[in-house]
């Protein structure tokens, strides 16, 4: 047997840096290990899940490992799969949100409420945020709905009660309003049996703390605890980690200061710089070396970082070799920024795939020139970031059926089912049957038949009609596969029939896209199956409900072909071959509103850009922007300077004579002793091509262009602006 394990022990090391071995082997005790980009981190966690179940024999259930997104703590239980097979399954590896959503669901009767609660997205925040602000009379010339719940998200992750937001916040304008507007709100969710995202959370650590003997259970339970990207976690998330280990003191931390970049949402940086201070006898690893980037990429990263002084000093370096030097090209405004990047595309498409290629930008705004270009130049690309499936209006109108039909208290739910498609029931009538309910606090099913017997409505055809209905699925959900009781709700709903009444390629989609989600739902229910699991409609519901989070962004990479868009912020845990960076000047990188007393961040945001490189990376600039109908000028970003890249600036091919106008750049036309067979040449509309043939016609010259995106073209050669490509 010890014969054995040690074979294991040299299986699961064998392939480990020296600084991840020695994170694989920590047994007890708290320990940190700072995991710089691209250094394996994941490949350490599981490694030492594997270590800690098969050599130390430490009981799998007794592991808790949390991470951020679905698709990290996927990939996690795949891996740790791999390693240790069916010993995994009873490994416990969840995001935040989840492992929150079992604290609840195992404890609902302490909240007092229903066991199917429904769980709120944005959409339906804002439409109970609406009602709220119609019965407080708040002034939507002052305070929006979205700057509200925005507020009220961030005080339940600094985990903050409404009285104690009205303690801290005294002296802020309008805090009477968003006392209010807090109390109510949470209220509100209550009577509809309900949590939101940040609620979550909250409710997990209030009742731990309230209900000591239960948080006893899971200190027991969960012995060995593991918390990746701990950079990004806000205040009630540090709580909850703390309270689970607090007599065990079995935490490792997993994260990179240097990647703290969520501040706006909550993140506090301080968690990872002050876990020496919440735990002294811990244990140090810092993990420098990166799988992912040549060194010239990580040199530049370096000596960007190294300005900030709130951060754990570490310096990355990569065993792939140096690479080429990172690119940098000052631009005369944002078309010509485009236009210089599709330029480069040009000349490296054949050696990387399209999807392999990235242009990130600061703020969404910046998009639509490099859009504009792309699409004139017919180079595919993708949006990162844009509505996902989940999103889409016609999926969450059924998902309100469903929630409904799980829990009938649910008015949000309720009052979308009756909109979507219409039926007729107008506010009034929805006004009658709330106040049934909330007077007699009954669901909405019996409140719509108390209502009818009531005679409370002049004409309740429409009304009964639709109560016949809630009635039968009610009837069936816990009767009839999730799948069928899908397909039988869309169908009897109308609301296919609703779309084709029109069909417009709009509705043609949401049709489509609603056929797409019933097979959704087949197919999750035969994966469970599969691993021998029954799912109800409430755990669907609730398992759905975080695949939706806003905060699930990285889990949404497009599938199809084309040049990856996206904010800097999105590009957090992804990388490519490729990456232009852009808008690198003061005001937008680092941004106006973030250079007094946020400028660190600003500086991380970058560090991630530049770290998301594996083979070339291009930095640029603009010396003017238009923005807002104004032309205003832009100074290089200081951090240009920091990174010595002004020293070294490059210019492509003289491009940075060609002279913007309205709509692209201004070329001149080439004279005839330059326009020769097989050679290569630039074209404002279509990009890069060969010249292909030249014929004299009435004595007019025309040149044939075969173009790289496969079109040929035939122009008047002293018409025609071009720009000759030299080789390099």
């Amino acid at each position: 047997m010890k014969n054995f394990k040690e074979l294991l022990k040299k299986e699961f090391l064998e392939r480990l840096n020296p600084a991840q071995q020695e994170a694989v082997l920590h047994y007890t005790g708290p320990m940190l290990i700072y995991a710089g980009a691209g250094s394996g981190k994941t490949r350490v966690i599981t490694h030492r899940i594997a270590y800690l179940i098969r050599v130390l024999d430490v009981a799998p259930n007794s592991i808790l490992a949390v991470t951020f997104t679905n698709k990290a703590a996927e990939e996690m239980k795949e891996r740790v799969h791999q390693l240790i097979g069916p010993y995994a399954e009873k490994v416990t590896i969840k995001t935040f949100h989840s492992l929150a959503l079992q604290l609840l669901r195992e404890n609902y009767r302490l909240l007092k409420v229903s066991s199917n609660f429904s769980i709120y997205d944005s959409t339906s925040q804002k439409s109970l945020a609406k009602k709220i602000f119609k019965a407080l009379r708040i002034d939507t010339s002052e305070l929006s709905i979205s700057d509200l719940l925005q507020k009220i998200n961030l005080a339940r992750d600094d985990f903050l009660s409404p009285e104690e937001f009205y303690q801290k916040y005294s002296h802020q304008k309008h805090i009477e309003v968003l006392y209010q507007f807090y109390q109510k709100y949470i209220k509100e969710l209550r009577s509809n049996h309900a949590f939101d995202f940040a609620d979550l959370l909250y409710e997990s650590v209030k009742m731990l703390l309230h209900n000591p003997e239960i948080l006893e259970v899971y200190q027991n339970r969960w012995k060995f605890v593991m918390i990746d990207e701990y950079q990004d976690t806000n205040y009630v998330q540090y709580l909850l980690t703390m309270l689970i280990t607090k007599n065990h003191r079995n935490i490792v931390v997993v994260g990179d200061d240097d990647q703290s970049i969520y501040s706006w949402r909550g993140a506090r940086i301080e968690n990872i710089l002050n876990f020496k201070k919440d735990f002294p006898e811990a244990k140090i690893v810092k993990l420098e070396e990166n799988y992912r980037s040549t060194n010239q990429i990580l040199n530049l990263a370096n000596r960007l970082i190294r300005f900030n002084t709130y951060r754990n000093d570490k310096k990355l370096y990569s065993m792939i070799g140096n690479g080429e030097d990172p690119i940098l090209f000052k631009c005369i405004d944002e078309y010509d920024e485009a236009k210089k990047i599709v330029y480069e595309i040009y000349k490296i498409k054949n050696q990387y795939n399209l999807e392999d290629i990235a242009i990130f930008y600061r703020t969404n705004a910046q998009s639509r020139i490099f859009e504009q270009i792309l699409r004139e130049n017919k180079i595919p690309y993708v949006i990162y970031g844009s509505i996902r499936f989940f999103e889409r209006k016609e999926i969450k109108d059924i998902l309100s059926y469903l929630q409904f039909i799980n829990n009938p208290y649910d008015y949000e739910s309720f009052e979308r089912m009756v909109e979507n498609p219409p039926r007729g029931i107008g506010e009034k009538t929805l006004a009658t049957i709330r106040e049934v309910a909330l007077n007699n606090n009954l669901d909405y099913i019996t409140a719509l038949e108390v209502s009818i017997k009531q005679k409370k409505f002049r004409n309740s055809k429409n009304i009964e009609s639709f109560l016949k209905l809630l009635k039968s699925w009610d009837q069936l959900k816990n009767r009839i596969s999730l799948g069928d009781l899908v397909h039988t709700i869309v169908e009897e709903s109308g609301m296919i029939q609703y779309y084709e009444k029109d069909l417009n390629p709009e509705n043609l989609s949401r049709i489509e896209n609603i056929k797409e989600f019933i097979q959704s739902v087949i197919d999750y229910e035969q994966q469970q199956k599969s691993n021998n699991k029954t799912i109800t409609l409430s755990e669907y519901l609730q398992d759905i409900s975080l695949l939706t989070s806003s905060e699930e962004i990285s889990d949404q990479i497009s599938n199809q072909k084309g040049i990856q868009l996206m904010t800097l912020h999105n590009a957090k845990g992804l990388e490519f071959s490729v990456v232009f960076l852009t808008g690198l000047e003061e005001g937008i990188l680092p941004h106006q509103f973030s250079i007094e007393d946020n400028i660190e961040e600003e500086r991380r945001l970058v560090y991630v850009g530049i770290t998301r490189a594996k083979r070339r990376l291009y930095i640029s600039y603009v010396e003017r922007r238009n923005r807002f109908g104004q032309v205003n000028y832009s100074y290089p970003s200081r951090f240009l300077e920091e990174m010595d890249l002004l020293k070294i600036e490059k210019k492509l091919n003289n491009l940075n004579d060609f002279i913007p106008k309205k709509h692209g750049l201004l070329f001149n036309t080439i004279p005839d002793e330059e326009l020769n067979i097989n050679e290569r040449y630039f074209h404002e509309k279509f990009g890069e091509g060969i010249l292909k043939e030249i014929q004299y016609v009435a004595g007019k010259k025309i040149i044939t262009i075969e173009f790289f995106n496969g079109e040929k073209k035939r122009f008047l050669a002293n018409r025609t602006p071009l720009r000759k490509i030299t080789s390099q």
